[in-house]
């Protein structure tokens, strides 16, 4: 019954993993952006309005579909500035940053960039990226407000033209539709909405999670606080290439996941439509790890380096890496060798879980 059970759970594993690689995902239309549009960038319930439209003096070269934005509820200034997707810092200043997803990027200026921030962070929708400046500072000309711009880029800080907020690029619901007239839209108002997670790493977006457990732990207890809002986990045991399971809903003597590896790959179904914060432990120590021809669930353990950096040394093994998206529910994938042009996994971070494809048995130093 149990060699029944464990050989059901591999195949189960092997074809979701499988199925969700071979959903479509095209480069440079993030699904996020594509379904939900940009999010004001903004704490929920703050109110703002546009005091410099398209084509404005300011705004009339290469970004004429730029808005200035002011704060109507209360001071700009100081006024937490968040990212309106999912993506990666790709470039900033001392009053400038850019969020860039695929080939489209999100410039917003008049800010005080966060202290620790860092080019190729992968940022979530809602993540805390800095503060507004406060009058006659991050050359806001005296005064305190937001450019937004939504610009092809080609990452590093090159941008061309701007778009119009249209289509997958409306902002927070609204289309500010391409048009000559001078200071288009002026007057629009905003009020920031809350966003599911706000950028929190802890959290659990509803349906499937890829998270790494980066201590050891006995898995019961671990749970205990977000029992009531878990259908099922899956625990990758890479020793026997099977994974062992808890469901809440399930009798005790079925579930046979007890304890959690450090740095374990595990899937947790989040059946409560709110999502649900699951407090983990954040420090996770740099290791040595022996991969398994085949697929590997596992934790990158290193600094934050882009994919290609990071297999070095194992490189002419991997032949490709899946991170799973939370809140798309779809893979990205980084595609080894003459493919890599066609990945959209980039970049991997600090406690990322991802399933890594070699070719044969090797060791993986994370630095």
């Amino acid at each position: 019954m149990q060699r029944a059970k464990t050989r059901w759970l591999f195949a189960f594993g092997a074809a979701f993993v499988v199925l969700m690689a071979l959903q479509p995902a095209s480069a440079g239309t993030p699904p996020a952006a594509e379904e939900q549009g940009l999010s004001f960038p903004a704490p929920a319930g703050t109110r703002w309005e546009i005091v410099g439209g398209y084509n404005t003096a300011t705004h009339i070269y290469s970004d004429p579909h730029a808005i200035d934005v002011v704060r109507t509820d209360a001071a700009t200034g100081g006024t937490a500035v968040l990212s309106p997707w999912d993506g990666e810092v790709s470039w900033f200043d001392n009053s400038c940053l850019i969020v860039r997803s695929g080939d489209f990027g999100v410039l917003i200026c008049h800010l005080f960039p966060d202290p620790g921030l860092q080019r190729g962070q992968l940022v979530a929708r809602g993540q805390h990226l800095g503060v507004v400046a406060p009058p006659f500072y991050a050359e806001n000309n005296g005064l305190a407000h937001l450019h937004i711009a939504v610009h092809p880029t080609l990452g590093s800080g090159q941008i061309q033209s701007t778009v119009p907020f249209v289509g997958r690029f409306a902002l927070q619901g609204k289309e500010l539709g391409d048009t000559s007239a001078p200071n288009a839209h002026f007057g629009v108002t905003f009020t920031a909405q809350a966003q599911l997670g706000n950028g929190d790493p802890n959290f659990l977006f509803p349906g499937w999670n890829l998270i790494a457990w980066p201590s050891d732990a006995y898995f019961v207890d671990t749970l205990q606080p977000i029992l009531g809002s878990v259908r099922t986990v899956l625990a990758f045991q890479r020793e026997s290439r099977s994974f062992q399971s808890y469901s809440p809903l399930l009798p005790a003597a079925v579930n046979d996941l007890e304890a959690i590896e450090r740095g374990s790959g595990v899937w947790v179904y989040v059946s409560d439509q709110r999502g649900v914060v699951w407090e983990r432990p954040t420090l996770l120590e740099q290791r040595t790890l022996s991969l398994q021809r085949g697929f590997n669930l596992v934790t990158w353990t290193g600094s934050g380096k882009l994919v290609a950096e990071a297999i070095m040394g194992i490189e002419n093994a991997v032949i490709a890496i899946y991170a799973f998206d939370a809140r798309t529910q779809r893979y990205v994938t980084y595609l080894n060798g003459p493919l890599a042009f066609a990945s959209d996994l980039t970049r991997l971070t600090l406690g990322q879980a991802m399933w890594i494809q070699v070719s044969t048995d090797v060791v993986w130093v994370q630095d």
